[in-house]
């Protein structure tokens, strides 16, 4: 399944690499919470701080977007799922240090 970042909030638009490194390393976060590397506690809690920045009531289905491409929840319209999943991936780039600079640096792909 493809991962596509909306366009509407240009503040929070990360270049492709950025985004698909970031968007795999929340993949990997039920194996990193689980290491005794200090890295990937450091990792975890990066996007820990990340998802602090979402409200609760999105936190659950957004990770289950993102692990495993489940459905969105009804309770909200899917472009508000959209758009917390968007700001949630930048705040995770921003504190992994993936996304070098802090603020978009979109390049024509």
């Amino acid at each position: 399944m493809r991962e596509y970042q909306r366009e509407k909030d240009k503040d929070y638009i990360l270049n492709r690499n950025v985004y698909m490194q970031t968007i795999w390393c929340i993949r990997d976060y039920d194996r990193l919470r689980e290491m005794d590397d200090i890295t990937a506690k450091y990792r975890a809690s990066c996007i820990d701080k990340a998802l602090d920045t979402v409200p609760r009531e999105y936190r659950e289905g957004l990770m289950d977007n993102i692990m495993s491409h489940s459905r969105y929840e009804e309770f909200a319209h899917e472009n508000t799922w959209k758009m917390w999943k968007q700001r949630f991936i930048f705040h995770a780039a921003n504190n992994l240090g993936i996304n070098i600079g802090g603020k978009n640096e979109q390049t024509t792909d």
